[in-house]
């Protein structure tokens, strides 16, 4: 791996060598991560300042460097290590509130609980506007971000499914994976490439092809394409098919996709009490509910899993083949097939050893 330090500019400035391990994650929907170990302590400690930020050569994907750490190694040798997370976890230093009044004016009525609301949006475009207002509208002239933009892939900007919906007083971040729950869709962070106006840009997406499903890539385990053991898990135990949402003013039930037609034993429904989301910001109550609902029910779907490591030998190319919110076909023994998603790209690398890369999934 080629791993550089970031200017200003957010473009490539010094190119970081002499580290012994680096361990580079590149998520879908969670935040990305890297760790790197050198014995080279000061000069790291130079080129890597703490609120620097640090990628590699052949990914836009950044990270900020967030922690230092010094510990002996086996052989009484000190060892740095320094870590951090992807670009979008900055917005944790940013709050979802328009004005400050509403929560230092004794005017503004106590039932108005939710302070930043967001108009008549899918939950994509609502994650989108909210990063661009937190980077170019502020409460303070300090809280500005420069040369940064959000943006919506075609994948994302699906239906017309959109609602009021109203985001908890809080950090831009938390409010930011709220929607993008709902969504189901990934957020990504793209640093300028050399020829392009220097500017820090965030895509919120669903596929990184821009395709639902990629029926011709089908990952065998019988085919050897696992390494190691491998566990497979089936679970309907938090499973729920439909939740009532209800507030003081309205009760909406939301089904999960493609199951309103269960009943008896195998319908499972939910109660989710937001009885502190009022009418009085934005007509569109029931849409707001609908938004709270669907994101509930991603979170309580029925479960498969296939637990085990992906061989870096497989016959298809991170970025080239299929990348972050791809879907594939995955078939293993016990009758085990699934459609599952890639979350997660691994690399790692020893300096005196071979670097490695390898996806994880979920359902």
């Amino acid at each position: 791996m080629d791993v550089i330090s970031l200017g200003d500019d957010w473009r490539p400035k010094d190119l970081i060598e002499q580290w012994t391990s680096m361990i580079w994650t590149e998520r879908w929907r969670q935040a990305g991560d890297f760790s790197l170990q050198t014995a080279k302590i000061k000069d790291t400690m130079l080129q890597l300042p703490l609120g620097s930020m640090i990628s590699l050569q052949d990914t836009r994907e950044a990270c900020f460097v967030e922690n230092y750490e010094i510990a002996k190694d086996a052989n009484g040798a000190d060892i740095l290590t320094v870590s951090g997370r992807s670009f979008e976890t900055f917005f944790e230093n940013r709050v979802a509130l328009k004005e400050l009044k509403q929560i230092m004016d004794t005017s503004v009525s106590p039932d108005e609980t939710f302070a930043f609301e967001i108009a008549n949006r899918t939950a994509g475009s609502a994650a989108t506007y909210l990063m661009d207002i937190a980077a170019s509208t502020s409460l303070s002239s300090n809280d500005l971000i420069s040369t940064f933009n959000a943006y919506l892939s075609e994948d994302a900007d699906v239906g017309s499914d959109t609602a009021d919906r109203q985001m908890a007083r809080g950090s831009v971040y938390a409010a930011l994976l709220q929607l993008l729950e709902e969504q189901n869709a990934g957020v990504q962070n793209l640093r300028p490439l050399a020829n392009n106006t220097p500017s820090m840009s965030m895509n919120i997406y669903r596929y990184h092809s821009g395709v639902n499903f990629l029926p011709n890539i089908a990952l065998d385990v019988l085919a050897g394409h696992f390494t190691g053991p491998v566990k497979y898990t089936w679970s309907i135990k938090g499973m729920k098919t439909a939740v009532y949402v209800a507030s003081k003013n309205a009760v909406v039930k939301v089904y999960q996709d493609g199951m309103s037609g269960y009943s008896g034993l195998d319908h499972r429904v939910d109660l989710l009490d937001l009885s502190d989301i009022t009418s009085k910001a934005s007509s569109n109550l029931n849409g707001k509910l609908k938004a709270k609902g669907k994101s509930y029910l991603n979170k309580h779907k029925k479960v498969f899993a296939l637990d085990g490591k992906v061989s870096p030998d497989i016959p298809y190319k991170y970025n080239v083949d299929y990348g972050l919110g791809d879907r594939f076909k995955i078939r293993g023994d016990y009758g085990a097939e699934d459609t599952v998603q890639v979350v997660e790209f691994i690399r790692s690398q020893a300096k005196d050893g071979g670097e490695t890369g390898y996806p994880t999934y979920i359902t």
